[in-house]
């Protein structure tokens, strides 16, 4: 079991909106889409079974590939019920002799959401930060850009977003969608 993170620049912004329109997602193990400000325009969140085939299949399936990440096991990112009014994601690369353990302790409480990831990839850590008030998010990010350890921050405000996890469905707004079924 594992997640992949896929950053799309290429990607229309309209995607997410024609996932709400279909009440599903189009594709197995597709579990949020995201519209984001900065170089990339959708992130997608897809989960896979086996790295060998499951992955390979998933991937070939989701159009557009630029840059991705993998979380081996189980990603926290997007999985808890931390969907507030504001959101950004913000991939994170760190010194080589950080401690990503404690590293990912000291991201969460700066974040205030528990979803951080260690991922292979392009960046070292994922995570998600979220507020009730832009005010709240963009001192989040700051914060997290001032733990010593963290070199480097890209921070990807998120626009519109579609999700298959119960969290969406607490929030105002049509952001909760199916997952993919066969019929």
């Amino acid at each position: 079991m594992g997640t992949v993170f896929v950053f799309e620049p290429d990607a229309d912004y309209g995607r997410v909106d024609v996932i709400r329109k279909a009440g599903k997602m189009p594709v197995k193990g597709l579990k949020f889409v995201a519209s984001v400000t900065g170089r990339w325009k959708v992130l997608k969140i897809v989960e896979f079974d086996q790295v060998e085939a499951d992955l390979a299949d998933r991937l070939d399936l989701v159009t557009g590939l630029d840059e991705n990440a993998i979380v081996m096991g189980q990603a926290k990112v997007r999985k808890s019920s931390a969907y507030l009014a504001h959101t950004a994601l913000v991939r994170i690369d760190v010194d080589v002799n950080a401690d990503l353990d404690e590293l990912r302790s000291q991201i969460e409480g700066a974040s205030g959401s528990d979803e951080v990831d260690v991922v292979m990839g392009e960046f070292d850590m994922l995570a998600v930060v979220v507020a009730d008030d832009e005010g709240t998010l963009g001192s989040r990010v700051v914060d997290i850009r001032r733990i010593e350890g963290v070199n480097r921050t890209v921070s990807l405000r998120v626009i519109d977003y579609v999700s298959t996890s119960e969290g969406a469905k607490n929030v105002e707004g049509d952001h909760y969608v199916d997952p993919f079924t066969d019929d």
